[in-house]
């Protein structure tokens, strides 16, 4: 979590009585984001990359519908990894237990689990584990200062993801360089199956590709160009990690 930034919490927990329970514990903590399934954590993640606002703690039910706690955390490591994120902008993660259960604990320490907790729901056992891991109420960072106009455009303009470089490999691949420097491979004839990119099957068309920064760009004469927005890649990437 860097320096003169409120800490940012992402709560997912698909009992609404339990979210609501554990919400309004951590908001003493930071600014919470709270929601129901595995699906959309990975949504909330990826956004606030793109926002280049991480969040610094990720409570994660270890049993969700539509993606379980695991399979999330497993997705968000990769992730960090592959966005180069340093020590201080990876979050740390708390898992969320119906009960004691040593193989899954083993599990999700092996995925990169920081903490757990287990339901009912003991906020002094909860809050001297967060005290540990350097968590503390209202004091978990230092007051973020507001940003000057010309900061706050920057933020608008330039969202962390924004693309550097592509290129095409064979096999339809694609190695795409971030603005951050990481590099990251996709498989592109995994989109051939979508109206929008079946005309990639065009070699001419898929050796074609550049990139603006904020779009990957398919493009030759006499066809119409074929366009990968940022959040379109992100989703891709996402989607091919979960699968």
């Amino acid at each position: 979590m860097p320096r003169n930034q409120r800490l940012r919490v992402l709560i997912a927990e698909d009992d609404k009585q339990q979210r609501n329970i554990i919400h309004g514990f951590l908001t003493g903590y930071g600014d919470c984001d709270a929601v129901a399934d595995g699906m959309q954590v990975l949504d909330a993640f990826m956004l606030a990359l793109k926002e280049d606002r991480p969040y610094g703690l990720i409570c994660l039910n270890a049993m969700m519908p539509r993606v379980d706690g695991i399979k999330a955390l497993r997705v968000i490591r990769d992730l960090e990894k592959q966005f180069s994120l340093t020590p201080d902008y990876r979050a740390k993660i708390l898992m969320i237990l119906m009960q004691p259960d040593e193989n899954l604990r083993q599990r999700a320490r092996e995925q990169g689990c920081d903490l757990f907790v287990h339901k009912p729901f003991d906020m002094d056992t909860i809050a001297g584990d967060l005290a540990r891991s350097g968590f503390c109420p209202s004091v978990v960072t230092q007051q973020e200062e507001p940003a000057s106009a010309a900061e706050s455009e920057k933020i608008i303009r330039n969202p962390m993801g924004f693309f550097h470089d592509v290129h095409p490999e064979k096999g339809y691949m694609l190695t795409v360089v971030m603005k951050n420097g990481t590099e990251i491979q996709f498989q592109c004839n995994k989109l051939f199956h979508l109206p929008k990119f079946q005309k990639l099957r065009d070699p001419d068309l898929f050796y074609s590709v550049y990139t603006d920064g904020e779009y990957i760009i398919f493009e030759r004469p006499g066809v119409i160009p074929v366009e990968i927005t940022v959040s379109e890649f992100m989703d891709f990437v996402l989607m091919d990690k979960i699968n």
